[in-house]
């Protein structure tokens, strides 16, 4: 997943009346929630099967530590594992992740799985690729005599399709769920998720991009341009020293500044900038008169 230095970090089906269910086990999800140490974020480690009642647990949790300064794009970020569960459950943490441009990335050997699936689609940024997603169909968990299978059948179905609409996530991902029997798991290829569980939803990408390029009081496309640019020239690195240099460049072309330029204009806006009594960082997530911004943008534009 590529990450954009600024702002991005690394970093869950049944009806309730209908009694459709997909992979759970008998205990419920586990998640710690927890305020990050970079900026006014929460960071929420979150584990096992959905059961009935986890989304009202997990929702409360977060919303009891959201900072009175959040930023209204990167503030909450999901860490997670999950074997699947209730899908109401997950289409409603979903949906609560949704609202509040949430990312979520599987942890490192871990895995989403059945309704997880739906938890990844909530989110507006996703990382898919140092995990497993698995797929299957939903099933009943008990089906009585009169049970009617057909309209149960589209019930879930239709209930499902309208969610990955609202969330914008490609439809072929339902049609292949359906398409494996709920015994089965089909574990999705590296290609596959890049396409299924795109890095970015299409409209916040749109309000991010445009927020981010106001920074250098660019277009949105001229800042995408420049972004790209930067992947092709700026070196990718491992050290410190290297993610420094990384940065430097991809800072420097944002700005139209050669390297030197960069240096000399960012060596101001620690003198000047950095005498403002309420700066906390030159991170422009940073609310209102917390960050002048302003300060910055006067200097590295060379006004």
């Amino acid at each position: 997943m590529k990450i954009h230095r600024h702002a991005k970090c690394l970093w869950i089906v049944g009806l309730s009346l209908l009694a459709t269910a997909m992979s759970a086990s008998a205990i419920g999800a586990e998640f710690i929630v927890k305020r990050s140490e970079l900026g006014p974020n929460v960071d929420v480690q979150l584990r096992g099967a959905f059961k009935k009642g986890d989304s009202d647990r997990f929702i409360d949790a977060i919303k009891s530590q959201k900072p009175a300064d959040a930023s209204r794009f990167t503030w909450l970020k999901i860490f997670i594992s999950s074997e699947g569960g209730d899908v109401d459950e997950a289409l409603r943490i979903g949906r609560f992740l949704r609202s509040e441009n949430a990312l979520v990335a599987i942890v490192l050997g871990g895995k989403c799985f059945s309704s997880c699936v739906f938890v990844i689609a909530g989110a507006v940024q996703r990382s898919t690729e140092f995990g497993s997603v698995g797929l299957h169909r939903p099933f009943l968990l008990k089906a009585e005599k009169t049970t009617d299978f057909e309209a149960t059948y589209w019930k879930t179905y239709n209930l499902l399709k309208s969610y990955l609409l609202e969330m914008k996530t490609p439809i072929q991902l339902l049609d292949l769920m359906y398409s494996i029997p709920p015994e089965r798991m089909r574990i999705l290829e590296e290609d596959e998720k890049r396409i299924l569980f795109p890095e970015m939803d299409p409209v916040f990408d749109e309000e991010f991009t445009a927020y981010l390029a106001g920074r250098y009081e660019l277009t949105s496309f001229e800042f995408r341009k420049r972004t790209a640019e930067s992947s092709r020239i700026c070196p990718d690195g491992y050290t410190t020293e290297q993610f420094h240099e990384h940065d430097e460049c991809k800072e420097a072309l944002l700005w139209g500044l050669t390297i030197q330029e960069y240096r000399m204009r960012m060596a101001l806006v620690s003198a000047v900038c950095s005498k403002h009594p309420k700066l906390r960082s030159l991170d422009p997530n940073q609310p209102g008169p917390e960050n002048p911004v302003a300060c910055v943008k006067h200097i590295m534009l060379g006004h």
